[in-house]
């Protein structure tokens, strides 16, 4: 009988647990539908999200011992939808990207639909037609990128969890510096 109590116990643990993951605050985070592969819904980050890394951080999260500023700085991250637009920048590099993203339970697949820059020492701005997958975790208001399985996930977008400043989509939060196109959430591919 204590084991079944405990069983009780754990499994309302673990359904606490996985209610307050997925919450902002007493509020649920947006979920789709069962994606097909997994049958669990789809976490669907959405609003703003911050972090700032340096090249440490670049590096404890495994990348090459190679100095690239391209890759570290000051990130804003929107997630729109089923878009994805971040800015980039420190004082030796500013860039930004967008594209679309699919949701497949924790994971996503990231598709670069277009990237530039106004400051690029080393080049290294994404381009069209990258696709990028990252398992992910959401917590309050904190979202943690992860290796996606046999997949490309660059370090400098998993190197520290980002934390949303707002939960409504907006660009003002990006870099004024080298912001995206205006219609980056409403122009190419899915749109």
């Amino acid at each position: 009988m204590t084991a079944i109590r405990t069983t009780g116990v754990l499994v309302t643990g673990l359904m606490l647990l996985a209610s307050v993951g997925c919450s902002d605050e007493g509020k649920r985070q947006a979920a789709g539908k069962p994606d097909g592969r997994s049958g669990v819904p789809s976490v669907r980050p959405s609003g703003v999200y911050t972090v700032t890394t340096t090249h440490a951080d670049l590096l404890k999260a495994g990348a090459p011992d190679e100095d690239v500023p391209e890759n570290y700085g000051k990130w804003v991250y929107v997630f729109k939808g089923d878009r994805l637009a971040f800015t980039q920048e420190n004082q030796y590099a500013c860039t930004w990207a967008y594209g679309e993203v699919r949701f497949h339970g924790r994971e996503f697949d990231w598709e670069i639909l277009d990237g530039g820059f106004t400051k690029a020492p080393r080049n290294a701005y994404n381009k069209p037609g990258e696709l990028f997958t990252f398992t992910m975790s959401a917590y309050r208001d904190t979202l943690t990128l992860y290796r996606g399985k046999n997949a490309v996930s660059p370090e400098n977008f998993r190197a520290k969890p980002m934390h949303r400043i707002s939960a409504t989509p907006s660009d003002k939060y990006f870099s004024r510096n080298c912001p995206p196109p205006k219609d980056w959430a409403t122009t190419g591919k899915g749109a």
